[in-house]
């Protein structure tokens, strides 16, 4: 345990799956937490995967304005039999300010787990010159709009509705039912339109990203980038199949050389539970955490 971590409830079991406090230390006001979960019923179902979904949240102390969290997955390691994750807690006060109270206790609670979903890489060099002339497009009401700072063009959105390709266009298979159903240049852009599978937008998740020729990456998960920028529109059809339709600020003469990258999870099961972990810290803080060997690492969307 790291020396300013003050038990409260460290561990809890729901289901046969332990969730465990390894470690929390607080750096320049942000609360830095590694967990662990173990099967303790022998059946090794987090060895497939394992998500905290939707259901997870933290609590906010009294004293502080505003909580703001997020994960990310260390995965699974074999010798031990755990799956990792880190959490970072970052409590604000009224003017967004990171402040940390002493003795505050800090609760986390995971409600729902996804489990066995496959996850997918892949890098793909597509033949940009098929690329439609002048491809159709439709408005759409969109669900869902993604943005990095840096990005210039305008994006076609009013009332609530955004102007997206026609798909059927321009037609790719991706990993496991992901395809790609229209790509074209309009005036903000290239356009990529992404379809789910499965009408199952909730489970399955997928980002692709732009890599250049000299390297640099247009698009994260995360939403930012590396190089240049993009946005991203997510919308249903009449079908009420899932899409996101990602606009990268190129020109057709920038694309040539250039490849997709992507990665996708799918399919899987939702385990209902009730995993709960407190803790707290002393005012002592470290100005560094100490060093820690990571599980193996793999990114996760931010939920």
């Amino acid at each position: 345990m790291a020396g300013s971590l003050q038990p409260v409830q460290l561990t809890c079991t729901s289901q046969d799956i332990t969730m465990t406090v390894q470690d929390a230390s607080m750096v320049d006001g942000t609360l830095a937490v590694y967990l662990t979960l173990e099967d303790v019923s022998g059946q090794d179902r987090l060895a497939e995967g394992a998500d905290f979904y939707h259901s997870y949240q933290v609590n906010k102390p009294d004293g502080t304005y505003e909580t703001f969290y997020r994960y990310q997955s260390l995965g699974y390691d074999e010798e031990s039999g755990t799956y990792g994750f880190l959490v970072t807690i970052t409590p604000t006060n009224e003017n967004k300010k990171h402040m940390f109270v002493s003795g505050q206790a800090y609760t986390l609670s995971v409600g729902q787990l996804l489990l066995a979903q496959r996850k997918q890489q892949l890098t793909l060099s597509p033949d940009w010159s098929s690329l439609p002339q002048e491809p159709e497009c439709i408005q759409r009401d969109y669900y869902l709009r993604e943005a990095v700072d840096n990005y210039r063009r305008p994006v076609h959105i009013s009332d609530h509705e955004a102007e997206v390709l026609l798909a059927g266009s321009w037609e790719m298979p991706l990993a496991d039912g992901f395809a790609i159903t229209a790509a074209g240049f309009l005036d903000n852009g290239l356009h990529l339109q992404m379809c789910y599978p499965e009408r199952n937008p909730d489970f399955d998740s997928g980002n692709l990203v732009l890599v250049m020729p000299d390297g640099s990456v247009i698009g994260n998960a995360l939403g930012q980038a590396d190089a240049d920028s993009y946005c991203c529109v997510g919308f249903y059809d009449e079908y009420r199949y899932y899409y996101k339709e990602y606009i990268f600020d190129v020109s057709p003469e920038e694309l040539e050389g250039a490849s997709l990258r992507g990665d996708f999870t799918s399919g899987g099961y939702l385990l209902d539970g009730g995993w709960e972990v407190s803790f707290c810290l002393e005012a002592e803080q470290r100005d560094t955490p100490e060093p820690r060997e990571p599980l193996t690492q793999s990114d996760t969307p931010e939920q």
